[in-house]
């Protein structure tokens, strides 16, 4: 017979207390500007403004702890302050559920590369953060992911725990010497037929439903200072576009075999980051992340002696930006 399964009990706190937690971190994160953390940032979205009973108690499982803690640690190192005994409870309470060295061996490398790139230049990309290193600090990051990835653990917490989990390395292997940024967009396109047909439903529902939220969220907000004709106008309107979407829905699909039928989530889409760097001669290309670190191993390519720039920036007037001017010599 298999041994029963270990039941890994995590940290229990009332929502009361993880809401003062998550307000105190807020408001830190309000008058300083530091890096936001992908993990501390969903623990302020759940908990900052909780509607549910203050009495109840909600279970933070082993493996968010021990991100959390993670999080939560880098985020006071980098904001200069110090934990209130709230936060101080809580990270106890966190770190008591942790199971094993992999979990451990995470935190410290997850602190140690905020504190290797938090001095390092940087710049952000509709919110996402590149960290541009230099050759040591490529040796120090790259030593730190080869000695988490050492420890032994289950496959399952190595996923969880794995040196992505941290950071977004680029090109641990190569230094860039040049980059750029391209601005996409990202949005659902599924085309195949069979796929088309199973997400179909869900699609229409979603988008149903988002309406109807809208709609509701709107009339809370001013339905109070609409008039009775303006406001049955409003809904009357809104209940036409509903019945307008069901008829196309029911149209689709007792014709679907007859039509050829596309979602593209185009209006719905995100404009998001591509950094674009070159290796040697070698281009490559990488989707920034939000509220997480970015680092590019960056040797900016020196100028050569040949060129005619060094002779402008000695020799010009500097305008603006990168303009510069200098009289004509008529001769």
């Amino acid at each position: 017979m298999a041994a029963p399964k270990q039941i890994k009990k995590g940290c229990q706190k009332s929502y009361e207390f993880l809401m003062m937690c998550a307000q105190e971190i807020q408001k830190i994160q309000n008058s300083c500007s530091i890096d936001r953390l992908e993990d501390l940032e969903k623990f302020v979205e759940e908990f900052a403004s909780t509607q549910e009973s203050s009495s109840k108690e909600k279970n933070i499982s082993p493996e968010r702890g021990a991100k959390l803690i993670a999080a939560i640690e880098s985020f006071f190192y980098l904001s200069g302050t110090l934990p209130s005994q709230n936060i101080k409870s809580l990270l106890e309470c966190l770190s008591s559920s942790l199971y094993s060295d992999i979990q451990k061996t995470f935190i410290q490398s997850y602190k140690d590369v905020i504190e290797i790139v938090s001095g390092s230049p940087n710049r952000v990309f509709l919110e996402a953060k590149v960290y541009f290193i230099d050759d040591e600090q490529r040796d120090r990051i790259v030593t730190i992911k080869k000695n988490l990835e050492s420890i032994d653990g289950t496959l399952s917490d190595k996923k969880r725990f794995a040196f992505s989990k941290i950071a977004k390395f680029l090109n641990e292997d190569q230094p860039a010497h040049k980059y750029d940024v391209i601005y996409k967009k990202k949005y659902p396109q599924i085309l195949r037929e069979k796929s088309v047909e199973y997400y179909l439903d869900s699609h229409y529902f979603s988008m149903r439903n988002q309406k109807i939220k809208y709609h509701n969220e709107f009339l809370k907000t001013h339905g109070s200072k609409l008039d009775a004709l303006t406001k049955q106008k409003i809904i009357a309107e809104h209940e036409t576009e509903l019945k307008k979407y069901e008829d196309e829905y029911v149209y689709i699909k007792e014709n679907f075999e007859s039509l050829d039928v596309k979602i593209i989530g185009y209006e719905d889409g995100n404009i998001y980051p591509e950094l674009k760097y070159t290796l040697q001669k070698q281009s490559k290309y990488a989707y920034l992340k939000k509220n997480n670190i970015n680092i590019l191993w960056y040797i900016p390519m020196p100028i050569r002696s040949d060129m005619k720039v060094i002779d402008i920036i000695k020799n010009f007037n500097h305008a603006f930006g990168g303009v510069y001017v200098t009289l004509k010599n008529k001769n």
